[in-house]
C-alpha cells in the first residue's frame, strides 16, 4: 500500500498462498505501476488533497502470465478496515483495497474473489 499513499505511508501487508508465490511479484509490481492520476482517482474516494509521485506501469513476464493462466481468481479476505475495505450487508466490497486490486485485475487478467475475514490480522 505504500505505493499508493507516498506522502504519507502506512505500513500494510497482505499474505499469499505458499502454492503461488509467483502472486506476491505481481501484485507487487502492479501496486508499483499505479499511475498518479490512477492513485488520485483511488483515493478522492477516500482522502482528500491528495499529491503523489509518477510511476510509470509495466508488464508481467511470460513466467508470470503463464501462472496466471492457471490460476485467474484469488480470493481475498477483507475485515471492514475503512478506507482501505468496507464491508456491508447487501453490497460489493469496497475501499482502496478493493480498488487497486480490480485495478490490478484489468491490467493482469487475475480475478480476485473478496470474502469477510473472521476477524483482522493484527
Amino acid at each position: 500500500m505504500q505505493a499508493i499513499v507516498k506522502d504519507h505511508p502506512i505500513g500494510m501487508v497482505y499474505s499469499i498462498r505458499r502454492d503461488w508465490p509467483e502472486l506476491a511479484g505481481i501484485v507487487n509490481k502492479e501496486l508499483s505501476a499505479i499511475t498518479d492520476a490512477e492513485r488520485s482517482s483511488i483515493l478522492k474516494n477516500y482522502i482528500v488533497d491528495i499529491h503523489a509521485n509518477s510511476k510509470i506501469g509495466i508488464g508481467m513476464s511470460d513466467s508470470e502470465k503463464a501462472q496466471v493462466e492457471t490460476r485467474p481468481t484469488v480470493n481475498v479476505n477483507l475485515w471492514d478496515f475503512p478506507p482501505f475495505s468496507m464491508i456491508e450487508k447487501n453490497r460489493e466490497p469496497a475501499g482502496i483495497t478493493v480498488d487497486c486490486l480490480d485495478l490490478i485485475s484489468k491490467r493482469t487478467g487475475i480475478e480476485f474473489g473478496f470474502g469477510e475475514a473472521l476477524s483482522p490480522m493484527l
